[in-house]
């Protein structure tokens, strides 16, 4: 994995026709994760399951607007799959597409049941409160 800038997209809103797309830039288990490609300012540049030059991993954590959905009907139209991925490369492609990292916080992709039983173990784990 190409490494990224703890902070990516910092400082970002969703105001003003801007998309963010929370990413987790740390380790995780790839195979079926959705990779993303984000510039030194946090903007995407490429999102998709098979990119090979990417810095963070997609969370499925997002602020949706109304840009979101009509590039995603705009990707129906024009036959292709309709997914939110789609919906955010159009919006990359405009420069309208960003990243927020989410640091050491704790996330988990659950999709199957295998997941779902690792998310139960690990969840109340990662809720401890440290020991000041």
């Amino acid at each position: 994995m190409a490494s990224a800038e703890r902070g990516v997209g910092a400082g970002r809103s969703g105001a003003f026709g801007r998309r963010v797309r929370a990413v987790d830039v740390g380790p995780s288990l790839l195979d079926d994760a959705t990779k993303v490609a984000a510039d030194a300012e946090g903007r995407i540049v490429a999102i998709g399951k098979a990119l090979t030059d990417y810095n963070a991993i997609d969370t499925g954590v997002f602020l949706a607007t109304p840009p979101l959905l009509d590039a995603i009907r705009a990707s129906i139209a024009q036959g292709g799959s309709g997914s939110l991925s789609d919906g955010v490369q159009a919006l990359a492609e405009e420069g309208r597409a960003f990243v927020r990292d989410i640091g050491q916080r704790w996330w988990i992709d659950v999709d199957d049941e295998a997941a779902m039983r690792l998310a139960e173990k690990t969840l109340p784990e990662s809720l401890v409160l440290p020991t000041l």
